[in-house]
């Protein structure tokens, strides 16, 4: 079996234009590389400001090419992106200072725009941050989605974290949640989820205390730190674990070859958070089940330039050839209170088979990327060479892998070439039957060059000609078995090729019938929203009888402040017409202060005439008769007046049963209001503000009515004195009229 030998070089600090230097000073963004591009999307500045920004990092060429539009919705950090293999970046979550996001935004990278997705199924189960996502080694259009942290209600409550498996299919743009067997992995965030193989690795990470303090005992330690989900059969496995990495949070990690190299974190120490500038080597033995874990560049390693502790950054590897590779790492937050890292560094790696000769790279070398489609890469593993060669400081080999391990999927490095459909694994036996074909196949030729050879001998030696004879048909018959063995196999290849055929038909069937599990599923979940239409359906008419009868009682209350109107307009109009008869009454006795004046002018002549009279008694008899003229008009006054009074006291009556019939009308309106007391509080104020108008009212006539009543009186008692004063009988005025 072949192997790759494999060494890491020193760090190198990659210098970019001063006016670009600020772009990367932000943590928690993303890094995704598609060809000789380097993608950059949101991230945080000092832990306070969130970004939306997107920059592209040529490479090469070593600088940011220009700004992109900017990714729509909100500003966010410690979101996903996942690149799929028609070169498109799925971004997935993140959170501001406040709100987790659950939505979803993809970047074509041949158009550089942006569009918003939206997803079908339970999406409100991708409201999260500081997950994981990785493309399905087996399915190349579902995005698999793990662990983070989110809020419940995305209302700001506290956070929660998770550990649940998500299957975003973005062919179909649905989200389903995945239950595989085995013990859970422990609700983490801020960990490192990478794809090896056909496993899935979650490594380290950390979750928060419930008064959200951030200690060592939130930091994952123990069988935890290493969970792999195996994607053949659906379960996570908890390997084995030989030697160790501390317990960290906020690490990077990228897939070379056969091993995954985690660098950097923050880990937690007696002095609280520190970020670490180390480089670990995880290697998977699937026969043993177990994990190893190698350090490449130890805190403590002297003399060797390498980039400052850090956390939040990013990890990317750009595949050179197939036998070099680049380690990119950018950005994070530095061991300084706020200070973000802004600085660039590269770590070359050469990778040679087993028995060549192996050496550091000497000097940096351009950058290329691998193309966008797939390319099989060898079955490698990690080994260390017999005799190395001298190499810089800094110089240190990268882990032996040992036989059993699990074989990379025929795939580049995941960072490098953007994921396309992986091929289905191969029998074993089929393989084995392959190379069988192979090498006999390689056997036959070399027999018919030797038989061509012979043929060419024994024209040029004739004496060995029946040597070369019985040789030839040696070879020949050799051939012939050869070629009766290769028929053989390739009848057991067909054979083999038949069931693989039947697997796959069996495979298909079993498709087919999750796929109507699917629609089943989906039409239980077409019936939740019909019933959920039609409850939604009651609770409108429902409102619509509500609101129908609100609007009946409200009609109601109009009417009878209608009828409250009326009442009091009603009450003003009796008002003015009481007004009224008190300046009529006022008048009229204003007209009996006159009469009574005029009737004591009349007595005072007459007193005065009398006298005269007595004096000439016979020379003023005429004068006494026009006198007796005058009373008898002066009379006749008085009846006028008298009759006037009537009139008036009659009209007082007439507004008395106006009144009354009013106040018959203001007792039914009020038995009413007090029926409809409950729905119409405020017209009680109001009914009891004209009840005391109207108790002013009937008091204000009452009074009017005595005031008339007493005048009628004042007026008969001065007839009668007058009439006495003038010695008429029985009261009775000259003529026999009253």
């Amino acid at each position: 079996m072949s192997s790759v030998t494999g060494h890491v070089a020193a760090w190198r600090q990659v210098t970019v234009p001063d006016d670009q230097a600020s772009v990367l000073e932000r943590a928690g963004f993303t890094a995704t590389v598609v060809k000789s591009y380097l993608y950059i999307v949101g991230g945080m500045v000092k832990s306070e400001q969130r970004l939306n920004d997107t920059w592209k990092f040529d490479i090469q060429r070593k600088r940011f090419l220009r700004q992109l539009p900017d990714l729509p919705g909100e500003r966010r950090a410690y979101h996903s992106a996942t690149l799929t293999p028609d070169n498109k970046i799925w971004v997935i979550g993140g959170a501001d200072d406040k709100l987790v996001f659950g939505d979803v935004f993809c970047l074509d990278t041949a158009t550089d725009t942006w569009r918003t997705v939206d997803i079908r199924g339970r999406s409100n189960l991708l409201r999260r941050c500081a997950h994981g996502a990785a493309l399905h080694p087996g399915d190349p259009d579902i995005i698999l989605v793990f662990g983070g942290y989110a809020q419940p209600g995305g209302d700001g409550s506290p956070c929660q974290f998770h550990n649940d498996l998500l299957a975003v299919n973005i062919r179909r743009k649905h989200v389903d949640v995945l239950s595989p067997s085995g013990m859970l992995p422990e609700p983490r965030g801020w960990f490192a989820f990478a794809t090896l193989g056909m496993f899935c690795f979650i490594l380290c990470g950390r979750r928060f205390a419930e008064h959200g303090a951030a200690n060592a005992r939130n930091v994952i330690q123990g069988p935890s730190l290493v969970v792999i989900y195996d994607v053949a059969s659906n379960s996570y496995i908890r390997p084995k674990q030989i030697g160790s990495i501390s317990p960290r949070s906020g690490h990077q990690v990228a897939q070379v070859n056969d091993s995954l190299l985690v660098c950097g974190g923050a880990t937690q120490s007696q002095n609280g958070v520190v970020r670490q500038d180390d480089l670990h080597a995880l290697t998977f033995d699937h026969a043993a089940a177990s994990v190893t874990w190698t350090q490449l560049l130890s805190p403590s390693a002297p003399n060797v330039k390498r980039p400052a502790g850090r956390a939040g950054h990013a990890l990317k590897v750009v595949l050179q050839s197939s036998q070099r590779a680049t380690l990119w790492q950018m950005g994070g937050y530095g061991n300084r209170a706020n200070r973000d890292c802004s600085d660039i560094w590269a770590l070359e790696l050469t990778l040679s088979s087993s028995g060549a000769s192996t050496s550091a790279a000497a000097a940096p070398a351009e950058t290329r990327a691998g193309p966008s489609n797939w390319r099989t890469t060898k079955r490698a593993r990690i080994e260390l060479p017999a005799a190395p060669a001298a190499h810089p400081p800094g110089y240190v080999a990268l882990p032996t892998r040992t036989s059993g391990a699990v074989a990379p999927v025929a795939a580049p490095v995941a960072a490098m070439a953007p994921p396309v459909p992986r091929p289905a694994a191969v029998d074993p036996r089929i393989a084995e039957l392959q190379r069988q074909f192979e090498h006999l196949t390689e056997s036959n030729a070399a027999s018919d060059r030797r038989v061509v050879q012979l043929e060419a001998d024994k024209e040029r030696l004739s004496g060995t000609v029946a040597r070369a004879d019985q040789q030839w048909r040696q070879y020949a018959e050799q051939s012939q078995k050869d070629k009766n063995e290769i028929e053989r196999l390739t009848s057991r290849l067909a054979d083999e090729a038949v069931r693989n055929t039947q697997l796959k038909e069996a495979h298909k069937e079993m498709g087919m019938q999750l796929h109507t599990e699917r629609a089943k599923v989906k039409q239980a979940e077409e019936a939740i929203q019909a019933a959920g239409v039609a409850h939604n359906q009651q609770l409108a008419e429902w409102r619509g009888a509500h609101d129908a009868t609100l609007a009946e009682r409200d009609r109601a209350l109009a009417e009878q402040r209608q009828r409250l109107t009326a009442a009091d307009t009603q009450l003003a109009d009796m008002r003015d017409r009481l007004s009224h008869a008190q300046v009529t009454l006022a008048r009229k006795e204003h007209d009996l202060e006159v009469a009574q004046q005029r009737f004591r002018e009349c007595d005072l002549k007459l007193t005065e005439q009398k006298r005269a009279g007595e004096v000439a008694e016979a020379t003023s008899r005429e004068a006494l008769a026009g006198e007796r003229r005058a009373l008898s008009a002066a009379r006749e006054d008085a009846q006028r007046y008298c009759k006037q009074a009537e009139e008036r006291q009659g009209h007082l009556r007439s507004l008395a049963i106006d009144l009354e019939d009013a106040k018959k009308q203001h007792k039914d309106l009020e038995a009413r209001v007090v029926r409809e007391a409950e729905d119409a509080r405020q017209l009680r104020a109001q009914m009891t503000t004209v009840t005391a108008d109207y108790a002013r009212l009937k008091e204000q006539h009452d009074q009017l009515v005595q005031g008339a009543q007493s005048h009628v009186q004042n007026i008969g008692v001065y007839y009668r004195s007058l009439c006495a004063s003038l010695n008429l009988p029985d009261g009775r005025m000259p003529g026999g009229r009253h």
